[in-house]
């Protein structure tokens, strides 16, 4: 006699504290594709810090713009973290990833000095260019960022749920849409959000002299 098929708990909560190790996985691998390790890397090679530790800092010094620790939906399969996004509502003064007048608390917990704080405002600075400022603009009122599932829990429709659930939470926060951006090569991320937002917008490699793949936003509105 075949035994029944066991169905995985899927829970849907807001982030917490106890999350930030998992959260920081998250966030690396929200990053990365379609490069062949996130772009993070050439931010921290220069005051030579590991990107999991830094994004765990981060997180906990409330530095992440893209989303504080309770901006994040967290999906749980039996209980264990599995999936998570970050819904939040974006800051006009600052459309980049991490908030700079955090980065001293940030650099004193990972023992920097002066000199690497420096380094590190540096190298970020040239990460983020006068071209990226059109395509950092947000095209919503809330934005969905950090958007991954974990290796080990892929093939069970978390994606899908993820969409969902950030819509909801979208609502909570009091927007009346949701827009999220994928870059160019990142085809899993193109076919997710294609199920669950209409395209907004392209900019292309050329927007970037070729310094960058590209991205397209994606838009959704939301029912009341």
């Amino acid at each position: 006699m075949t035994e029944p098929a066991i169905v995985p708990v899927i829970v849907a909560r807001a982030g917490r504290a106890e999350d930030i190790p998992f959260l920081a996985r998250i966030i690396e691998i929200a990053s990365t594709p379609p490069f062949p390790q996130s772009p993070l890397r050439q931010v921290l090679d220069p005051v030579d810090t590991s990107t999991l530790p830094f994004l765990e800092v981060v997180l906990a010094e409330d530095a992440f713009a893209w989303g504080l620790i309770a901006d994040f939906v967290v999906l749980t399969v039996d209980g264990n973290p599995a999936a998570a996004c970050a819904v939040f509502l974006p800051d006009a003064g600052n459309r980049h990833p991490l908030r700079m007048d955090r980065m001293p608390a940030v650099a004193a917990r990972l023992g920097w000095d002066g000199a690497r704080l420096q380094a590190f405002r540096a190298a970020y600075d040239s990460a983020f260019t006068p071209e990226d400022e059109a395509m950092l603009t947000p095209l919503a009122g809330a934005i969905l960022e950090a958007v991954g599932v974990l290796p080990e829990f892929r093939g069970l429709g978390l994606g899908d749920r993820l969409m969902q659930e950030a819509k909801a939470a979208a609502r909570v926060k009091g927007a009346a849409d949701l827009a999220v951006g994928a870059i160019a090569g990142n085809d899993p991320a193109h076919r997710l959000y294609a199920r669950h937002f209409a395209p907004v917008v392209t900019f292309h490699a050329a927007h970037f002299d070729g310094q960058f793949p590209g991205e397209t936003k994606y838009r959704a509105v939301l029912a009341a």
